[in-house]
């Protein structure tokens, strides 16, 4: 996929899933869009093909291309859900946050069990990058998403690993004011499951997944 093919794709994902596009909405005529990113024809049809393939829109001959209900997009997919994530994502959000406990806590357990010492290493280096992140929130996301990730690999069920990367990059952005209790919840749940205790390591993600949703209202109510 070349690079501006990806900011096609990128922007126009964006503007979906944040509403600018909204349901219904024709989106501009090929030839419109070529002039509008400046890239050519086959540009702008490799990625009205890689938005109907990801169920953003619907293309039809003589008609052009419309965007679809959200219920058809597929959500797990990476560029859609990193797009939800940077946009606040409407119930997405809350949707992703419901199914992560049925996910995380009993893989925060089976990790406590299973964790070898370059699993810890690897963890410890994304609680340094979100302690490094100071107030900077796409890198504190970024190290969250990641120490997630190797939590998730650590539990040893790569589909398990896979849908709840998809969850996390859903989720907003911590505000910077909240960074320092979100490290020291991860902080929690990484010492649970170094000293392999698998029960303490359910209750600190319990704890860490409860924090998040009364997080997530708080930023609903403020953007009402």
């Amino acid at each position: 996929m070349t690079r501006l093919h990806r900011e096609l794709l990128a922007d126009l994902t964006d503007q979906i899933v944040g509403g600018q596009l909204a349901p219904g909405t024709r989106l501009p005529r090929e030839l419109d869009l070529t002039v509008e990113y400046d890239v050519s024809r086959g540009i702008v049809r490799e990625g009205l093909r890689a938005l109907e393939e990801r169920g953003l829109i619907e293309v039809k001959h003589g008609r052009g291309a419309t965007v679809r209900d959200p219920g058809d997009w597929n959500v797990l997919d990476p560029d859609v859900a990193i797009a939800f994530g940077k946009s606040g994502g409407g119930h997405l959000p809350a949707d992703a946050l419901a199914c992560l406990p049925f996910l995380e806590t009993p893989a925060s357990g089976e990790a406590a069990t299973a964790a070898t010492a370059a699993d810890l290493d690897a963890m410890r280096r994304e609680l340094e990058a979100m302690r490094d992140a100071g107030e900077n929130s796409a890198r504190h996301r970024d190290a969250r998403i990641g120490f997630h990730r190797i939590l998730l690999r650590t539990a040893r069920n790569p589909m398990l690993t896979a849908i709840g990367e998809r969850l996390h990059q859903t989720i907003p952005d911590v505000a910077s004011d909240a960074h320092a209790s979100d490290l020291s919840a991860h902080q929690r749940i990484y010492d649970a499951i170094e000293r392999h205790d698998p029960s303490a390591a359910r209750d600190a993600m319990d704890a860490y997944l409860s924090g998040l949703g009364a997080r997530l209202g708080d930023v609903k109510a403020r953007r009402r």
